[in-house]
């Protein structure tokens, strides 16, 4: 969700997101969504940044690669370590600070098998997507069979008989 700045209010070129930036989320009313990173593909001029999200400068590349900076801020063992930092400065809302965020400890192996790591996972989740797609074709297909079955069938067990026939 993004805000029109005010109409006075001038934008500023440093705060302005640009594509390739990891932005990871700083507060948010969502506990699960503190923490959370994602890396801008597109986007529009003169998108600012919130003052919920902070920026990660540069990341140099030959150490960690941007995509597995995204992932690992996901997993259980990371996500630990930022939920039990978590202020409430502000009521309800969950921040988490930045030095939180850069005290964060992981394994950070070699960019090729990060880059390994990083395509396993999307492999896997591209895999998950289409058997999802699939299971809901086939529970589609079921309902449909039942209630073919329920109007076709002159009893009990020859709607039975007929769903068992159909799957």
């Amino acid at each position: 969700e993004n805000k029109a700045l005010p109409p006075k209010s001038k934008p500023r070129p440093r705060l302005e997101v640009k594509n390739g930036d990891i932005l990871i989320t700083r507060a948010s009313g969502v506990a699960r969504l503190v923490g959370r990173a994602s890396q801008v593909i597109s986007t529009r001029e003169k998108l600012m940044i919130c003052d919920k999200i902070f920026r990660v400068v540069e990341p140099d590349e030959t150490r960690v690669i941007r995509d597995f900076i995204t992932k690992i801020l996901g997993i259980h063992h990371v996500r630990g370590q930022i939920e039990r930092e978590f202020s409430t400065e502000s009521g309800m809302m969950k921040n988490v600070s930045k030095p939180v965020l850069l005290g964060l400890t992981f394994p950070l192996p070699p960019v090729p098998e990060q880059q390994k790591m990083v395509q396993a996972l999307g492999d896997a989740r591209t895999k998950a997507f289409g058997m999802r797609a699939d299971a809901a074709a086939l529970r589609a297909q079921a309902w449909a069979d039942f209630e073919a079955a329920v109007y076709a069938a002159e009893d009990a067990d020859d709607a039975a008989d007929l769903i068992a026939a159909a799957s």
